[in-house]
């Protein structure tokens, strides 16, 4: 395949894994603060809709924009800023000088359910959380500028570094009954990469996508596997409610009629993994 230019807007964690599997182009990152370098990875400093950044957009062919964008601060004027704002600017540009494929990285926080029943990419979507709002918010944007385009709605990422669950159970948090929801990083990068090359193929990219893995658990059953495997006696956990609320269980067959495969299709293959590597602990 011809190698072809992608540009990331947002360059943290999850943007640098799936630079990693798209070697074969040019790759641009662009991020307001500085980053460690990345290899093959030609790096922009500016915030997404600044000046500078829009018009270095304007000057560059872009086959693909892969927007993963983080709020400042998690409140409504955070991710009002982040998302919605930041999007409204950059439209203008990206209609001027339209990308191949816009692919917009979003999260399950906009479905609404609460019952412990499955969704979808066809399930109602009434969040009734800020972040939830304003990522549907700017969804909406991208879904009604005519651009082509493909939200991913992810689950909950984990992966090297991120220790909340392990924090939660040294501290004796044994989470709650409620569904969770989550997918590997490198799950993620993988479904993006994927999702790109389909594009690239002239094959069909649905204009959504739910990343998570196949295996909806309980917050209580998450924990109480992790307490295990770091010898934590699981009966020493006490219930608690989850800070972000939510109890429902994701459905990812869109993304598996795709083609692609999971790396780790439960919780228990991705933090086995991350904990035998050493990359938690």
């Amino acid at each position: 395949m011809q190698s072809k230019n992608i540009l990331f807007l947002g360059f943290g964690d999850l943007a640098r894994h799936t630079a990693e599997k798209l070697t074969a182009h040019r790759l641009v990152g662009v991020a307001r603060s500085a980053k460690p370098p990345a290899p093959g990875v030609e790096f922009w400093q500016g915030a997404a809709d600044s000046l500078v950044i829009r018009q270095r957009l304007t000057q560059e062919k872009c086959d693909a924009l892969v927007i993963t964008l983080t709020p400042t601060e998690f409140s409504d004027l955070g991710y009002a800023v982040a998302y919605v704002e930041t999007l409204r600017t950059l439209l203008p540009v990206l209609h001027s000088h339209s990308p191949g494929l816009v692919i917009f990285v979003s999260s399950t926080s906009v479905y609404h359910q609460n019952d412990g029943g499955w969704v979808d990419e066809n399930s109602a979507t009434e969040p009734g959380t800020f972040s939830g709002r304003r990522l549907l918010e700017a969804e909406n944007l991208l879904r009604t500028s005519g651009l082509p385009h493909t939200v991913l709605r992810c689950a909950g990422i984990y992966g090297p570094g991120r220790d909340f669950l392990l924090r939660q159970v040294r501290g004796g948090k044994g989470g709650s009954g409620d569904f969770t929801n989550r997918i590997h990083v490198r799950d993620a990068a993988g479904a993006i990469s994927h999702l790109l090359e389909r594009h690239f193929d002239g094959q069909t990219v649905e204009p959504r996508y739910l990343v998570c893995d196949s295996n909806p658990a309980s917050g209580m059953e998450v924990r109480q596997w992790l307490a295990v495997r770091l010898g934590v006696d699981p009966a020493g956990l006490l219930p608690n409610a989850s800070e972000r609320g939510g109890n429902k269980r994701c459905r990812n067959q869109r993304l598996l009629d795709s083609g692609y495969r999971l790396l780790y299709p439960s919780y228990r293959d991705g933090y086995g993994a991350l904990l035998d590597s050493g990359e938690l602990s």
